[in-house]
Protein backbone atom coordinates (compact mmCIF):
# COMPACT_ATOMS: atom_id res chain seq x y z
CA UNK A 1 0.00 0.00 0.00
CA UNK A 2 1.34 3.55 -0.78
CA UNK A 3 2.07 5.76 1.99
CA UNK A 4 1.02 9.77 1.68
CA UNK A 5 3.32 12.21 2.06
CA UNK A 6 3.22 15.96 2.36
CA UNK A 7 6.02 18.24 1.91
CA UNK A 8 6.24 20.84 4.53
CA UNK A 9 8.53 24.48 3.36
CA UNK A 10 12.14 23.36 4.91
CA UNK A 11 10.65 19.90 6.67
CA UNK A 12 9.86 16.44 5.41
CA UNK A 13 8.67 13.35 7.16
CA UNK A 14 8.52 10.23 5.69
CA UNK A 15 5.59 8.15 7.30
CA UNK A 16 5.92 4.34 8.82
CA UNK A 17 3.97 1.27 8.20
CA UNK A 18 0.77 2.18 6.49
CA UNK A 19 -1.14 5.28 5.56
CA UNK A 20 0.40 8.73 6.57
CA UNK A 21 1.64 11.77 9.14
CA UNK A 22 0.43 14.59 8.16
CA UNK A 23 2.54 17.53 8.78
CA UNK A 24 1.12 21.20 9.45
CA UNK A 25 2.28 24.44 9.31
CA UNK A 26 4.17 26.10 12.40
CA UNK A 27 5.55 29.71 12.15
CA UNK A 28 8.39 28.77 14.85
CA UNK A 29 10.34 26.15 14.48
CA UNK A 30 9.28 22.38 13.77
CA UNK A 31 9.42 19.60 16.82
CA UNK A 32 12.39 16.99 15.84
CA UNK A 33 10.57 14.14 17.41
CA UNK A 34 9.42 12.53 13.82
CA UNK A 35 6.11 13.11 14.76
CA UNK A 36 4.10 15.65 12.44
CA UNK A 37 3.24 19.20 13.43
CA UNK A 38 -0.04 20.40 13.69
CA UNK A 39 -0.42 24.33 14.61
CA UNK A 40 -3.44 26.51 15.07
CA UNK A 41 -3.60 29.98 13.31
CA UNK A 42 -5.78 32.31 14.88
CA UNK A 43 -6.25 34.61 11.87
CA UNK A 44 -7.94 31.36 9.70
CA UNK A 45 -9.25 30.08 13.44
CA UNK A 46 -8.24 26.53 12.54
CA UNK A 47 -5.72 24.14 11.82
CA UNK A 48 -3.64 24.41 8.88
CA UNK A 49 -1.37 22.51 6.60
CA UNK A 50 1.26 22.82 3.77
CA UNK A 51 0.21 21.11 0.64
CA UNK A 52 3.25 20.76 -2.13
CA UNK A 53 2.22 20.49 -5.45
CA UNK A 54 3.96 19.93 -8.71
CA UNK A 55 7.35 17.67 -9.03
CA UNK A 56 10.85 17.35 -7.22
CA UNK A 57 12.29 19.56 -9.23
CA UNK A 58 8.98 21.99 -9.17
CA UNK A 59 7.40 22.45 -6.46
CA UNK A 60 4.93 24.94 -4.79
CA UNK A 61 4.09 24.87 -0.99
CA UNK A 62 0.76 25.95 -0.46
CA UNK A 63 -0.91 26.87 2.98
CA UNK A 64 -4.40 25.26 3.99
CA UNK A 65 -7.29 24.93 6.14
CA UNK A 66 -7.47 21.57 7.83
CA UNK A 67 -11.18 21.28 7.21
CA UNK A 68 -13.40 18.18 8.02
CA UNK A 69 -16.74 20.43 7.44
CA UNK A 70 -15.75 20.88 3.56
CA UNK A 71 -15.60 18.80 0.27
CA UNK A 72 -13.88 21.56 -2.17
CA UNK A 73 -9.99 21.88 -1.42
CA UNK A 74 -9.39 25.65 -3.29
CA UNK A 75 -6.00 28.05 -3.43
CA UNK A 76 -5.73 31.44 -3.51
CA UNK A 77 -5.45 33.29 -7.00
CA UNK A 78 -2.58 35.60 -5.68
CA UNK A 79 -0.42 33.07 -3.90
CA UNK A 80 -0.87 29.74 -6.23
CA UNK A 81 2.35 30.33 -8.42
CA UNK A 82 1.88 27.33 -10.73
CA UNK A 83 0.40 27.61 -14.37
CA UNK A 84 -3.01 26.53 -14.17
CA UNK A 85 -4.51 23.54 -16.24
CA UNK A 86 -8.30 24.62 -16.05
CA UNK A 87 -10.65 21.58 -16.38
CA UNK A 88 -13.24 21.05 -19.31
CA UNK A 89 -16.92 21.58 -18.36
CA UNK A 90 -17.34 18.50 -20.82
CA UNK A 91 -14.88 16.17 -18.89
CA UNK A 92 -16.54 13.60 -16.99
CA UNK A 93 -14.40 14.85 -13.69
CA UNK A 94 -16.54 18.00 -13.65
CA UNK A 95 -20.03 15.96 -14.17
CA UNK A 96 -18.99 13.49 -11.69
CA UNK A 97 -17.50 15.29 -9.27
CA UNK A 98 -18.05 18.70 -9.40
CA UNK A 99 -21.96 18.98 -10.36
CA UNK A 100 -20.96 20.08 -14.59
CA UNK A 101 -21.24 24.06 -13.07
CA UNK A 102 -19.59 25.96 -16.03
CA UNK A 103 -18.37 29.55 -16.32
CA UNK A 104 -18.59 31.53 -19.75
CA UNK A 105 -15.52 30.02 -21.01
CA UNK A 106 -16.73 26.26 -20.88
CA UNK A 107 -14.71 25.96 -17.40
CA UNK A 108 -15.64 24.00 -14.72
CA UNK A 109 -16.55 26.33 -12.25
CA UNK A 110 -16.87 26.06 -8.16
CA UNK A 111 -18.83 28.53 -5.46
CA UNK A 112 -18.36 27.97 -1.79
CA UNK A 113 -19.75 29.49 1.18
CA UNK A 114 -18.53 29.75 4.53
CA UNK A 115 -19.76 31.76 8.02
CA UNK A 116 -17.10 34.09 7.45
CA UNK A 117 -17.18 34.89 3.66
CA UNK A 118 -16.70 32.64 0.19
CA UNK A 119 -14.55 31.50 -2.20
CA UNK A 120 -15.20 31.16 -6.65
CA UNK A 121 -12.94 30.35 -9.23
CA UNK A 122 -12.73 27.63 -11.66
CA UNK A 123 -11.49 23.85 -11.13
CA UNK A 124 -8.22 23.04 -12.25
CA UNK A 125 -5.58 19.83 -11.88
CA UNK A 126 -2.35 19.32 -10.72
CA UNK A 127 -0.07 16.96 -9.30
CA UNK A 128 0.76 16.25 -5.40
CA UNK A 129 3.78 14.75 -3.95
CA UNK A 130 3.32 11.00 -2.74
CA UNK A 131 5.78 8.32 -1.89
CA UNK A 132 6.03 6.15 -5.25
CA UNK A 133 6.08 2.72 -3.30
CA UNK A 134 4.81 1.22 -6.40
CA UNK A 135 7.28 2.24 -8.09
CA UNK A 136 10.30 1.46 -5.43
CA UNK A 137 10.88 5.33 -5.81
CA UNK A 138 11.44 7.45 -2.38
CA UNK A 139 8.88 10.19 -3.75
CA UNK A 140 6.49 9.85 -7.35
CA UNK A 141 4.06 13.13 -8.01
CA UNK A 142 0.36 12.21 -8.27
CA UNK A 143 -1.31 13.19 -10.82
CA UNK A 144 -4.76 14.17 -11.29
CA UNK A 145 -5.76 16.59 -8.33
CA UNK A 146 -8.57 18.29 -8.83
CA UNK A 147 -8.82 21.53 -6.74
CA UNK A 148 -10.04 24.98 -6.84
CA UNK A 149 -8.39 27.92 -7.81
CA UNK A 150 -10.00 30.49 -6.34
CA UNK A 151 -10.12 33.93 -8.49
CA UNK A 152 -12.17 35.88 -5.58
CA UNK A 153 -12.54 35.34 -2.38
CA UNK A 154 -14.32 37.64 0.58
CA UNK A 155 -13.89 37.53 4.56
CA UNK A 156 -11.18 34.73 4.54
CA UNK A 157 -7.42 34.79 6.07
CA UNK A 158 -5.01 35.53 2.15
CA UNK A 159 -3.25 33.24 1.31
CA UNK A 160 -4.51 30.57 2.84
CA UNK A 161 -6.44 28.09 0.69
CA UNK A 162 -8.82 25.13 2.28
CA UNK A 163 -8.54 21.62 2.10
CA UNK A 164 -11.92 19.80 2.02
CA UNK A 165 -11.40 16.53 4.41
CA UNK A 166 -15.14 15.56 4.28
CA UNK A 167 -16.96 12.81 2.67
CA UNK A 168 -17.40 14.50 -0.69
CA UNK A 169 -15.85 12.70 -3.68
CA UNK A 170 -14.39 16.39 -4.40
CA UNK A 171 -12.43 16.02 -0.92
CA UNK A 172 -8.73 15.56 -0.37
CA UNK A 173 -9.15 12.25 1.42
CA UNK A 174 -11.51 10.90 -1.01
CA UNK A 175 -9.71 11.55 -4.32
CA UNK A 176 -6.68 9.68 -2.72
CA UNK A 177 -8.47 6.89 -1.02
CA UNK A 178 -6.51 4.27 -3.16
CA UNK A 179 -3.50 5.13 -2.47
CA UNK A 180 -4.07 6.21 0.85
CA UNK A 181 -5.56 2.81 1.69
CA UNK A 182 -9.41 4.15 2.59
CA UNK A 183 -11.43 6.97 3.26
CA UNK A 184 -10.51 7.17 6.78
CA UNK A 185 -8.59 10.04 9.21
CA UNK A 186 -7.26 10.82 12.20
CA UNK A 187 -6.17 13.76 14.08
CA UNK A 188 -5.53 15.09 17.42
CA UNK A 189 -4.90 18.76 18.20
CA UNK A 190 -3.20 20.74 21.31
CA UNK A 191 -4.73 22.53 23.27
CA UNK A 192 -4.22 26.30 23.12
CA UNK A 193 -2.47 28.68 25.25
CA UNK A 194 -5.29 31.07 25.21
CA UNK A 195 -7.85 28.23 26.46
CA UNK A 196 -5.32 26.95 29.05
CA UNK A 197 -2.72 26.92 31.39
CA UNK A 198 -1.59 23.44 30.53
CA UNK A 199 0.91 24.24 27.83
CA UNK A 200 3.69 26.85 28.61
CA UNK A 201 3.40 29.86 26.06
CA UNK A 202 7.12 29.90 25.44
CA UNK A 203 7.23 26.62 23.89
CA UNK A 204 5.62 25.39 20.66
CA UNK A 205 2.67 22.60 20.90
CA UNK A 206 2.10 20.39 18.33
CA UNK A 207 -0.37 17.86 17.17
CA UNK A 208 -0.88 14.84 14.50
CA UNK A 209 -2.78 13.78 11.64
CA UNK A 210 -2.86 10.35 10.54
CA UNK A 211 -4.62 9.75 6.82
CA UNK A 212 -5.04 5.95 5.81
CA UNK A 213 -4.90 2.87 7.58
CA UNK A 214 -3.05 3.56 10.22
CA UNK A 215 -5.38 5.94 11.71
CA UNK A 216 -7.34 2.74 12.64
CA UNK A 217 -4.61 1.17 14.68
CA UNK A 218 -5.41 2.90 17.99
CA UNK A 219 -5.89 1.38 20.95
CA UNK A 220 -8.88 2.09 23.75
CA UNK A 221 -10.81 3.81 20.90
CA UNK A 222 -14.37 4.32 21.46
CA UNK A 223 -16.89 4.41 18.47
CA UNK A 224 -20.05 5.91 17.39
CA UNK A 225 -21.57 5.50 14.23
CA UNK A 226 -22.21 7.97 11.89
CA UNK A 227 -25.41 9.61 10.93
CA UNK A 228 -26.83 9.97 7.68
CA UNK A 229 -28.27 13.36 6.65
CA UNK A 230 -30.04 12.82 3.39
CA UNK A 231 -29.32 16.92 2.27
CA UNK A 232 -25.89 16.61 3.91
CA UNK A 233 -24.55 13.19 2.82
CA UNK A 234 -21.01 13.95 3.07
CA UNK A 235 -20.80 15.60 6.49
CA UNK A 236 -19.79 13.87 9.33
CA UNK A 237 -22.75 13.69 11.34
CA UNK A 238 -23.28 11.98 14.74
CA UNK A 239 -26.83 11.68 17.04
CA UNK A 240 -26.87 12.79 20.66
CA UNK A 241 -29.28 11.43 23.10
CA UNK A 242 -28.08 13.39 26.26
CA UNK A 243 -25.97 15.60 28.20
CA UNK A 244 -23.94 15.13 31.72
CA UNK A 245 -23.01 18.48 33.92
CA UNK A 246 -21.32 18.40 37.12
CA UNK A 247 -23.11 14.86 36.95
CA UNK A 248 -26.35 15.55 36.23
CA UNK A 249 -27.16 13.60 33.30
CA UNK A 250 -30.13 15.14 31.10
CA UNK A 251 -32.11 13.59 28.27
CA UNK A 252 -32.73 15.55 25.20
CA UNK A 253 -34.92 14.24 21.76
CA UNK A 254 -32.26 12.95 19.60
CA UNK A 255 -30.10 15.56 17.71
CA UNK A 256 -27.56 15.52 14.81
CA UNK A 257 -24.15 16.85 15.58
CA UNK A 258 -21.75 17.46 12.80
CA UNK A 259 -17.81 17.40 13.13
CA UNK A 260 -16.53 20.10 11.74
CA UNK A 261 -12.31 21.01 12.40
CA UNK A 262 -13.20 24.08 10.04
CA UNK A 263 -15.31 25.72 13.30
CA UNK A 264 -13.40 27.15 15.99
CA UNK A 265 -16.33 27.21 18.34
CA UNK A 266 -19.28 24.75 18.81
CA UNK A 267 -22.58 25.59 18.38
CA UNK A 268 -25.99 24.12 19.69
CA UNK A 269 -29.38 25.08 18.71
CA UNK A 270 -31.13 27.52 20.84
CA UNK A 271 -33.12 24.77 23.19
CA UNK A 272 -29.69 23.04 23.86
CA UNK A 273 -28.03 25.92 24.30
CA UNK A 274 -30.06 27.71 26.57
CA UNK A 275 -30.07 24.60 28.76
CA UNK A 276 -26.78 24.20 29.19
CA UNK A 277 -25.62 27.71 29.48
CA UNK A 278 -28.60 28.30 32.01
CA UNK A 279 -26.96 25.03 33.74
CA UNK A 280 -23.29 26.34 33.94
CA UNK A 281 -24.65 30.15 35.56
CA UNK A 282 -26.08 28.09 37.63
CA UNK A 283 -22.79 26.06 38.86
CA UNK A 284 -20.63 29.17 38.40
CA UNK A 285 -20.54 32.17 41.09
CA UNK A 286 -19.54 35.09 40.91
CA UNK A 287 -19.95 38.36 37.92
CA UNK A 288 -20.58 37.78 34.17
CA UNK A 289 -21.04 39.49 31.21
CA UNK A 290 -21.35 38.24 27.26
CA UNK A 291 -18.48 39.24 25.39
CA UNK A 292 -18.19 38.21 21.58
CA UNK A 293 -21.72 36.44 22.27
CA UNK A 294 -20.11 34.09 24.68
CA UNK A 295 -21.31 33.81 28.38
CA UNK A 296 -18.19 34.48 30.38
CA UNK A 297 -17.13 34.07 34.18
CA UNK A 298 -14.77 36.26 36.09
CA UNK A 299 -11.48 33.97 36.67
CA UNK A 300 -11.55 35.08 40.17
CA UNK A 301 -14.72 34.31 41.03
CA UNK A 302 -15.29 30.72 39.80
CA UNK A 303 -11.40 30.07 41.00
CA UNK A 304 -9.12 27.63 38.91
CA UNK A 305 -10.08 26.57 35.67
CA UNK A 306 -9.77 22.77 36.98
CA UNK A 307 -12.73 23.77 39.49
CA UNK A 308 -15.30 24.58 36.09
CA UNK A 309 -17.52 21.30 36.13
CA UNK A 310 -17.25 19.07 33.23
CA UNK A 311 -19.77 18.25 30.10
CA UNK A 312 -20.30 14.86 28.74
CA UNK A 313 -22.39 14.29 25.06
CA UNK A 314 -24.44 11.22 25.06
CA UNK A 315 -24.55 9.18 21.86
CA UNK A 316 -27.25 7.16 20.20
CA UNK A 317 -25.73 3.59 20.82
CA UNK A 318 -24.82 4.42 24.42
CA UNK A 319 -21.01 5.86 24.27
CA UNK A 320 -20.70 9.23 25.77
CA UNK A 321 -17.49 11.88 25.21
CA UNK A 322 -16.43 13.58 28.33
CA UNK A 323 -14.63 17.47 28.23
CA UNK A 324 -12.36 19.05 30.55
CA UNK A 325 -12.72 22.89 31.18
CA UNK A 326 -10.16 23.67 28.93
CA UNK A 327 -12.20 22.84 26.14
CA UNK A 328 -15.79 24.25 27.18
CA UNK A 329 -13.94 27.65 28.33
CA UNK A 330 -11.22 30.41 26.49
CA UNK A 331 -9.72 32.67 28.56
CA UNK A 332 -9.96 36.45 27.74
CA UNK A 333 -8.24 38.58 30.46
CA UNK A 334 -10.13 38.22 33.64
CA UNK A 335 -12.86 35.87 32.57
CA UNK A 336 -13.25 32.79 31.56
CA UNK A 337 -15.64 32.74 28.33
CA UNK A 338 -17.69 30.00 27.07
CA UNK A 339 -16.61 27.99 23.99
CA UNK A 340 -20.15 27.21 22.97
CA UNK A 341 -22.45 29.85 20.72
CA UNK A 342 -26.05 29.00 20.33
CA UNK A 343 -26.59 28.49 16.45
CA UNK A 344 -28.97 26.98 13.90
CA UNK A 345 -27.11 23.59 13.93
CA UNK A 346 -25.62 21.39 16.56
CA UNK A 347 -21.67 21.57 15.30
CA UNK A 348 -18.89 20.15 17.23
CA UNK A 349 -16.14 22.74 17.08
CA UNK A 350 -12.51 22.56 17.40
CA UNK A 351 -12.66 23.98 20.90
CA UNK A 352 -14.52 21.04 21.97
CA UNK A 353 -11.64 18.42 20.19
CA UNK A 354 -8.59 20.18 21.44
CA UNK A 355 -6.36 17.12 23.21
CA UNK A 356 -8.79 14.53 22.12
CA UNK A 357 -7.85 12.04 19.39
CA UNK A 358 -10.86 12.39 16.87
CA UNK A 359 -11.35 9.13 14.39
CA UNK A 360 -13.01 9.72 10.83
CA UNK A 361 -13.98 6.58 8.76
CA UNK A 362 -16.05 7.56 5.79
CA UNK A 363 -15.66 3.28 4.96
CA UNK A 364 -16.95 2.08 8.34
CA UNK A 365 -19.49 5.28 9.20
CA UNK A 366 -17.79 5.69 12.29
CA UNK A 367 -16.64 8.47 14.26
CA UNK A 368 -13.88 7.75 16.75
CA UNK A 369 -12.37 9.27 20.27
CA UNK A 370 -9.48 9.24 22.69
CA UNK A 371 -9.02 11.35 25.30
CA UNK A 372 -5.76 13.42 26.42
CA UNK A 373 -4.27 12.50 22.72
CA UNK A 374 -1.51 14.98 24.07
CA UNK A 375 -0.41 13.19 27.00
CA UNK A 376 -0.97 16.58 29.52
CA UNK A 377 -0.53 15.23 32.92
CA UNK A 378 -3.84 14.98 34.56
Amino acid sequence: MAHFLILLVFFLEISSSQGIKLPLWSLRKFNTTGISSMHFNEDVGGYVTVITFGSLTNMHSQLMNFDSGSDICWVPIRSYKRRQQALSCQSQICKNIFRGDCDSANRCKFDVAYDRGNARGIIIEDSVILPGARTGQDFVPQNHFYFGFAQSQQGLTAGVGVLGMNRGSSSFISQFRDALGGNVFSFCMPIETSLSTIANDDEQEFGTSTLGDDARRVNGLATVPLSEQEEDKDMFFVTIVGLTIDGDYIAIAPQLLLIDTGSTFTSLTPTIYTLVIQKFQNLLPGRKKVISQAMCFRACDCGPVEDIPKLAYHFDNGVHMELVPHNLFDRQGDFWCSTIRKGETNILGLAHMMNILVLLDSDNSLFGFKPNCMGYAK
